[in-house]
């Protein structure tokens, strides 16, 4: 199955001055299906190191909404987590961008096969779904080939 939108659908981009989001940006991956990215760079051009993931929690649920009461846990617990942060780009399991693009990078976020509507079948960790994560056919990512982990949801950079 393929999605039905074509790979060139314009997505909203924000920008807050030194960051710069992207929204849905379409990348379509080695079997022909067009999965959607979330992608958080720094303004200025260049070409930066990419921590990319591909996860089940939902690449735009902030970690407080999705986990309330485990949210107030860790920030009282940690109250080093919200500094340089708001949380609002804060994802389970995923790198926080406000903490990590000042820093010169890029953070990936692709929402995996059928999650929130997409087309595709999605099984928990299949062959198909690993290569998925690390063999994008396009996509504008702006990467010099560095590579990145983040928590235990599928993270790879793309070169």
């Amino acid at each position: 199955m393929t999605d039905n939108r074509a790979t060139e659908e314009v997505f909203r981009v924000d920008s807050n001055g030194a960051m710069t989001i992207e929204w849905d940006v379409p990348i379509e991956v080695s079997d022909g299906l067009v999965l959607r990215a979330d992608i958080f760079r720094p303004s200025a051009p260049g070409r930066y190191p990419v921590i990319a993931s591909y996860g089940p929690y939902g690449k735009g649920l902030p970690f407080k909404e999705l986990m309330p009461d485990e949210w107030q846990k860790l920030v009282s617990d940690h109250p080093d987590v919200l500094e340089g942060s708001s949380g609002q780009y804060q994802v389970y399991e995923l790198a926080d961008p406000e903490k990590w693009v000042p820093d010169g990078y890029v953070c990936v976020r692709v929402d995996v096969r059928e999650q929130d509507g997409r087309p595709g079948t999605s099984t928990h960790f299949p062959s198909g779904r690993a290569r998925t994560s690390t063999t994008p056919s396009s996509g504008p990512l702006p990467s010099h080939g560095a590579t990145a982990r983040s928590g235990s949801t599928e993270s790879r950079a793309w070169p």
